[in-house]
């Protein structure tokens, strides 16, 4: 009976170091496709090369190798492994998003000014003053039992692209909203915060709850199916990044951030992509555009009592309808104002057709494309051919 239980347990051992090996080859599989969708698409290679020396075989080694330097190497570690190999083109343009809806988040938010940490917005439909006795523009001083700065210093190595003030923009939103779509530690249960309020000597600390929202998203699912091999199937099939990897690299829509789960809390002016900002009204208001208007726009009376016009433009990610209540406001512009605010604070950036379309209302001369390199490929020359047949049905100038 021993050796039953012995040879059993033998048995068990080897299916297991057989499935983590067949695993970690569908891995390398997977991440030998990332790498040659950079080949056929990413275009600033050989720039990227020359500006801070990256090149793609080095990072996929370096990948590859990461993914055998673990026993059992999970689904965590390898998003964390494509991160960093993404990461590693210093590319805000160069989104990426995880198949994950774990999360964790505080109903508070920070902004730096002059070398401090403050609160730039607080919830109070879920933090009262009761409850969290600190105002916006209180100092934030310590998380977590370390100096705040220690920590947004953190979350800006592991994931910013390398421009300073960049990425630490980036972390001042991560301090409070972690997600493992972007293949983060995501924290649960209390974290104790030290905040100095203005005047005080010394900070004072409160506990407060991660808003935590679980995993829902079982990859012990995913690594007991079956692979497809090679003879059946030459084109990777994947249920971890294929999809995501291809939208992404293609896509500059949310590009900065990949960070659309941020754009959440219309009423916080320091989030990302919102209809207002955080800048504060410019001077006596004389008009201002509806709620309903996709955008935030007013005309004010400076100290001259010149009349100027302001309009936020919080994203580029709209339609014929947000256009032509642009060019609606700007005609209005055009008859009443002197000079013309545009606010493009916390721009997450979109579309270039859609920027083209407003640089086009703003000008009265004809609007040329900068000049960049595009690396063509099959569907660029098929999507293109495509948009000229298309084009051929316009007839006139509406």
């Amino acid at each position: 009976m021993k050796k039953v239980f012995i040879l059993l347990a033998v048995l068990l051992s080897s299916l297991h170091s057989k499935a983590v090996s067949t695993y970690k080859e569908q891995m390398k599989h997977e991440l030998q496709f990332v790498a040659n969708t950079y080949r056929t698409a990413y275009a600033p290679s050989e720039w990227k090369y020359k500006y801070i020396a990256w090149d793609l075989d080095n990072e996929l080694a370096e990948a590859m190798g990461q993914i055998d330097s673990k026993q059992d190497f999970t689904v965590k570690d390898y998003q964390k492994t494509l991160k960093n190999f993404f990461r590693s083109t210093q590319d805000y343009h160069v989104g990426y998003r995880f198949y994950a809806n774990e999360r964790a988040t505080l109903p508070f938010s920070v902004k730096s000014a002059q070398g401090k940490i403050y609160i730039a917005h607080i919830n109070r439909d879920k933090l009262s003053l009761t409850a969290f006795p600190y105002n916006v523009g209180d100092e934030v001083v310590e998380f977590d039992g370390r100096p705040v700065q220690d920590v947004l210093n953190e979350l800006a190595i592991e994931n910013g692209m390398g421009v300073a003030r960049t990425d630490q923009a980036i972390a001042e939103l991560l301090l409070t909203s972690r997600s493992a779509a972007k293949a983060m530690d995501v924290p649960r249960g209390t974290v104790e915060i030290g905040f100095k309020k203005e005047g005080a000597d010394k900070p004072s600390h409160i506990q407060l709850i991660w808003e935590y929202t679980p995993e829902t998203v079982n990859y012990n699912d995913v690594q007991n199916l079956p692979l497809r091999s090679d003879e059946h199937d030459k084109s990777i099939s994947s249920s971890l990044t294929q999809s995501t990897v291809i939208n992404k690299i293609k896509d500059t829509q949310m590009s900065l951030l990949g960070w659309d789960n941020l754009i959440t809390n219309i009423e916080n002016p320091f989030a990302i992509g919102n209809r207002k900002s955080f800048v504060p009204m410019l001077g006596k208001l004389v008009w201002e555009s509806d709620k309903e208007n996709h955008y935030h726009a007013y005309i004010y009376k400076n100290d001259e009592g010149k009349l100027i016009g302001y309009i936020r433009i919080a994203h580029y990610m709209a339609d014929g309808v947000q256009f032509s209540q642009f060019k609606e406001i700007i005609e209005k512009y055009q008859n009443l104002t002197d000079a013309l605010v545009i606010d493009e604070i916390n721009n997450p950036g979109g579309s270039v057709f859609y920027i083209y379309a407003l640089n086009s209302v703003l000008s009265d001369k004809v609007m040329y494309t900068p000049k960049h390199h595009l690396r063509i490929y099959p569907q660029i020359v098929a999507d293109a051919s495509d948009t000229l047949l298309k084009m051929a049905e316009i007839k006139n100038e509406e």
